[in-house]
């Protein structure tokens, strides 16, 4: 079972207090992979990773758009989405390679690299 859940500072939702005036809110419960990496990107959107190769997600990729090649023909499940801090939403995304024991920056430009 993959579970993870998504937290972001909100000065406007009143959930959990910290000492110094902070809230903090839980936004969802599951985003059907576990968060290994997480990024917040300038587009108001957290990229986040899991690794591949411990089996499915609970979160599907879109039909015909299977991930690492390397992996079974059926994990056709998402082992990276993208959080939409906007709207709430979760996207599934691609991974062609095993994130394992990666790391990612944001350049300056905005783009991520991983």
């Amino acid at each position: 079972v993959c579970i993870a859940a998504v937290f972001l500072l909100l000065p406007h939702r009143n959930v959990l207090s910290d000492g110094n005036g902070g809230r903090w809110d839980l936004l969802l419960t599951s985003i059907g992979i576990s968060a290994m990496h997480m990024q917040l990107l300038q587009t108001d959107r957290v990229v986040i990773f899991d690794r591949t190769g411990f089996g499915l997600s609970n979160i599907s990729l879109p039909a015909g758009k299977c991930g690492d090649p390397s992996l079974p023909a059926e994990d056709c499940s998402a082992h990276s989405v993208e959080y939409d801090v906007v709207s709430g939403s979760v996207r599934p995304l691609t991974v062609l390679t095993d994130t394992w024991c990666s790391s990612g920056a944001v350049m300056p430009d905005g783009t991520l690299t991983q």
